[in-house]
């Protein structure tokens, strides 16, 4: 005599304890996807800088810091092209930084502070909104050149070099500029 068929009970569907379900895992062909650009090959670039370093030491000294710092890890991330667009982004925002001075200095919120602490704040603004979206642009590359065994550069002397040259002479620039535009 043949067995009989197992019979199945139907219960309320199951629910995962935890909120929603979760979503299923990709396919093989999104997995597969690369997502390196033909660009990011890391033949070409030596001792890359930290990015996000940068950005501490380009608010410490201003664009102008930072524009020669960001223009310098360019080279070494093996992007030469984009050198003088970023030191000329530096010269800009040093001027940006000067006539943003010059406003502060006429509102009546900042009638009390010296000329150099509203330059050292037009200055530091004008460093972040430059800085920030820079260091995310090399973030990408940087990620590339030392997942592929790339050694960091050394930023202890060049920075402070950095620091201290480029730093006093965009605040002489934007002390220039900020005189000129009151």
């Amino acid at each position: 005599r043949p067995p009989e068929p197992v019979k199945i009970r139907q219960g309320p569907p199951l629910r995962y304890p935890l909120g929603p379900m979760p979503r299923p895992l990709p396919a093989d062909d999104e997995l597969l996807r690369p997502t390196l650009a033909a660009g990011d090959d890391p033949v070409h670039m030596r001792q890359a800088w930290n990015p996000w370093t940068l950005v501490v030491l380009t608010v410490l000294g201003g664009p102008l810091t930072g524009g020669v710092l960001f223009a310098e890890n360019y080279r070494r991330l093996g992007r030469r092209e984009l050198f003088a667009a970023v030191l000329a982004g530096a010269l800009v925002l040093l001027v940006v930084g000067g006539y943003a001075a010059a406003y502060l200095r006429r509102l009546e919120a900042f009638a009390e502070w010296s000329d150099s602490n509203v330059l050292k704040l037009a200055m530091r603004a004008c460093a972040v909104l430059y800085a920030a979206p820079l260091a995310t642009l090399q973030g990408r590359r940087f990620r590339v050149f030392t997942g592929n065994g790339g050694e960091q550069g050394k930023l202890l002397l060049i920075g402070i070099v950095a620091l201290f040259g480029a730093g006093m002479l965009g605040n002489l620039l934007g002390f220039g500029v900020m005189k000129w535009a009151s």
